[in-house]
């Protein structure tokens, strides 16, 4: 399939930016924190994911750029993009749902993942979501995953 460790960072750094209006700035932090992330757990040169077991958010972004062809708009200053605060009446979920999501996209294509390694990654995207505010950050946009991680109690 050819999937590539840049098609995972831009898929996942889409994700939050898509979620919630990433910077300029926000974006290079995420993409750097991820792309070490993914080189230390040697994504994906470590096993081949069947490609049944790729996330179809991966798929999408090796396919055609879905992720990456939208972030440029964050650095045109043309281009509005706000960030909300969550509210009282903002439906906000926990750090630990986006970080569960992400985990298992991560260990349904990897499998073969030791504890440790799964212990590193939900670390890093524990301390990236919330470096990135997402407790106190409205979200524009909640990805099913995340909404079915929500639904079963994570």
């Amino acid at each position: 399939m050819g999937i590539t460790r840049s098609d995972w960072t831009n898929t996942f750094t889409g994700m939050l930016d898509a979620a919630f209006r990433l910077s300029a700035e926000e974006q290079y932090y995420v993409d750097n924190i991820l792309t070490e992330l993914f080189t230390a757990l040697r994504i994906p040169q470590r096993s081949t994911a069947v490609s049944v077991s790729v996330p179809a958010a991966v798929t999408l972004e090796h396919a055609s750029h879905l992720y990456s062809s939208q972030r440029p708009a964050a650095t045109n200053p043309q281009f509005a993009r706000p960030v909300y605060p969550s509210t009282s009446d903002s439906v906000v979920l926990p750090v630990s749902t986006w970080s569960h999501t992400l985990l298992q996209m991560l260990i349904t294509s990897f499998p073969d993942l030791d504890a440790m390694e799964r212990l590193a990654a939900q670390s890093t995207f524990t301390q990236l979501l919330t470096g990135i505010g997402v407790p106190h950050r409205q979200a524009m946009y909640v990805p099913d995953d995340v909404v079915q991680m929500y639904l079963r109690g994570h």
